[in-house]
């Protein structure tokens, strides 16, 4: 669509379709002093800026959205880095037109806050479009039994660690592409058709006996598999 065909003018394109929040504290987080707002752009803003210094690629571009408290702490972080002709910012938009430009993208970012996990819309979004998405993934490294403990989300915190993945991306991209197909078949199987088809397996279960509940071996046999 018209409202993403600049992105045909660049080849290494980040996306980060979450809300700026890193330097405000309207959740009142009692570790805020320490780790700094619930989103944490400004890591990925300076990780960006970092690497457009060593990249070969001739037209990376950030792509950010004005959405969010701290919108203008990140303009004036991108001002301060003499980031702007690397950065586009859009507009608040509907979630298909957000898909059409995500699946254009070369990564996908999301959350890099310590001490709190963020798998929420735009992870789902990002697994969904096929595009190998970085995010702190700590807790469901740490966790077996996290539901996301088995899913293809790049795991980072720092601003180093940002940097390295942009890093060996150019160095490897077929390897990240790798990534991306994973993403989409494992949304597929556990958020999408997959689930789907559970739900539906559930259902053909419980209209043949109404006495099944969600403790029942069979029942939970569906969605254990």
């Amino acid at each position: 669509i018209k409202l993403w065909s600049f992105l045909i003018y660049y080849d290494f394109i980040v996306f980060n379709h979450s809300r700026q929040y890193w330097f405000s504290n309207n959740d009142n987080l009692e570790d805020f002093d320490k780790y700094g707002g619930a989103k944490r752009n400004d890591k990925l803003i300076k990780a960006f800026n970092y690497f457009i210094k060593k990249t070969k690629f001739n037209n990376p571009l950030l792509i950010l959205f004005e959405y969010g408290e701290d919108v203008e702490y990140s303009k004036q972080l991108i001002t301060k880095l003499k980031l702007e002709p690397y950065v586009k910012w859009m507009p608040i938009m509907d979630r298909k037109n957000i898909i059409y430009g995500l699946s254009r993208a070369t990564i996908s970012t999301n959350s890099f806050r310590e001490n709190a996990i963020d798998i929420g819309g735009v992870c789902y979004e990002s697994l969904a479009a096929g595009i190998p998405h970085i995010n702190n993934c700590k807790e469901a490294l740490e966790n077996s039994k996290h539901k996301f403990y088995q899913s293809p989300m790049i795991h980072a915190l720092t601003e180093e660690d940002i940097l390295n993945i942009f890093i060996d991306y150019e160095r490897n991209p077929q390897k990240y592409k790798k990534i991306g197909q994973k993403s989409k078949e494992w949304f597929d199987e556990n958020l999408g058709l997959g689930l789907a088809k559970k739900y539906a397996k559930l259902i053909e279960l419980l209209a043949k006996d109404k006495s099944l509940g969600q403790n029942d071996k069979i029942v939970r046999g569906i969605f254990e598999k």
